[in-house]
């Protein structure tokens, strides 16, 4: 290990500990994360030994370790955190299978064909093509009143049919 060149760095790391635990703790707020902290502050100290100057201040040096330390955990928390919300919006806009769009049309289809002709009229020409009860009434010859009570009735035949309540 790095830390055999320096063997007197080991004895003034643990003339620090004290220190070292209360600024982990004044980073992070927990004692069992400050634990972690520390241990991963004085591991890297170990591991870069040959990085310290002996002339200059081992405490600074330990802290800037730990401040390193503790700002790249926070930013590899907050890139799991958005990683995790990405995954969670991924799955909520998941779309469902095309069968089922097509089962159910092929159903209402069905439906429709199947109503009396003077409904199946209503509800074609205002529910497919969208026009206006009004001007399907006008080009049929026939009130608007006979008309919308066409549709309601293909409409209501319609829920029935399908299994809807309405």
């Amino acid at each position: 290990m790095d830390a055999i060149l320096y063997p007197e760095i080991g004895l003034e790391i643990s003339r620090l500990l004290p220190d070292l635990r209360r600024y982990a703790r004044s980073l992070v707020r927990n004692d069992e994360d400050a634990a972690d902290l520390v241990q991963d502050c004085i591991e890297r100290a170990l591991k870069k030994a040959t990085q310290f100057r002996a002339d200059s201040n081992l405490k600074a040096w330990l802290f800037t370790l730990m401040r390193s330390l503790f700002i790249n955990g926070r930013r590899h928390e907050a890139v799991a955190r958005r990683y995790a919300s990405g995954l969670a919006a991924m799955a909520t806009a998941a779309i469902g299978p095309a069968q089922l769009h097509r089962i159910y049309l092929a159903q209402t289809i069905k439906a429709v064909t199947q109503l009396p002709p003077a409904e199946r009229g209503a509800v074609t020409a205002c529910g497919l093509l969208e026009a206006t009860p009004t001007t399907v009434a006008a080009a049929l010859g026939l009130s608007t009143a006979t008309l919308k009570a066409r549709l309601c009735r293909g409409r209501a035949a319609l829920r029935a049919r399908l299994g809807e309540v309405g």
